[in-house]
């Protein structure tokens, strides 16, 4: 990966952002693909490639966050048909919400247009982060984890517990978190940990997905009664170590803004764990026109999968 300088700091891959969006299109699309079975059609999943990027589509989501379109700008245009293509998708499923999600680079300049013809409506979205491996490896030296609690690799047989733990730190319904999560467990792209009490029980986990030379952090959570122990820190460094000993250079992750207004533990824990901003992407809701003027307020994409 060639390089590029940054903010006057560290040194980002000059291919930063094709990366950290691809990445997260594939992790996306591999994790929804985890679900099979009873549960994929009772959830009423369905999902399509589409000029580079991907689409999803869950009809059956009460957290209205994973109907996605992400990936897209790198191998295609963003265009007025590209955007017309993914809407006939979740029209075609039947979804009543979806988010889109582009890149600040690769978006158009008669964007505004574009969304006003199709009714997408802004929202805060997400800062997306970056970081080499060993710099997010030497600033979790100095995390220290409440004694009694300890990290480990999630094993099979602790799936399902393990899986549990995080979508209820999460705050979100098991939909297809839960079997997803489950999934990820002895999957060779996936690297899950869960933080255990002096009792055995699981109070905090995350996961790792490796995608090349590259790995994103992805849904860290922990529960209420673990918190401000050190969970989330030694989460990180065990996940960045998994990163090296897979050869990857770089991890990424995401979290929602930081406002003073809505302050974001999350946000500030990147910095600290030497994450720096690679740039903010703004979701674009789009709702299926409903009839005799009902409307909905916009929740859709709100939660981020981030470290918390």
């Amino acid at each position: 990966m060639s390089t590029t300088q940054k903010a006057d700091s560290m040194v980002m891959p000059a291919d930063i952002v094709p990366l950290l969006e691809q990445a997260e299109a594939e992790e996306m699309s591999e994790f929804q693909s985890l679900v099979v079975g009873e549960e994929r059609t009772a959830l009423s999943m369905a999902s399509v490639r589409l000029r580079g990027g991907v689409c999803m589509s869950v009809g059956n989501d009460p957290d209205e966050y994973w109907n996605k379109a992400l990936g897209f700008g790198f191998e295609a245009p963003v265009t007025t048909s590209l955007v017309s293509d993914v809407l006939d998708f979740y029209t075609t499923h039947q979804s009543r919400v979806a988010v889109l999600q582009f890149a600040p680079s690769v978006m158009p300049t008669h964007w505004e247009q574009i969304a006003r013809e199709f009714g997408l409506q802004r929202t805060a979205g997400v800062i997306k982060f970056a970081a080499p491996v060993e710099t997010v490896i030497a600033a979790g030296r100095s995390a220290e984890l409440a004694e009694g609690l300890s990290v480990e690799a999630v094993r099979p047989e602790h799936a399902a517990n393990w899986a549990h733990t995080v979508v209820s730190g999460m705050g979100m319904k098991e939909n297809c978190f839960l079997p997803g999560s489950i999934g990820t467990v002895g999957h060779p792209a996936w690297r899950p940990f869960g933080v255990r009490d002096g009792d055995g029980n699981y109070v905090a986990g995350g996961n790792l997905r490796i995608h090349g030379p590259v790995a994103t952090l992805f849904a860290g959570a922990t529960l209420p009664q673990a918190r401000n122990l050190g969970a989330q820190g030694a989460l990180v460094r065990a996940r960045a170590l998994a990163a090296r000993e897979a050869g990857c250079e770089w991890l990424f992750v995401e979290t929602g803004p930081s406002t003073p207004e809505r302050p974001n533990p999350s946000y500030r824990n990147m910095l600290r764990y030497g994450f720096e901003i690679a740039y903010q992407r703004p979701n674009w809701v789009w709702k299926r026109p409903l009839t005799h003027g009902v409307s909905n307020s916009i929740s859709a994409g709100s939660r981020s999968a981030a470290v918390s």
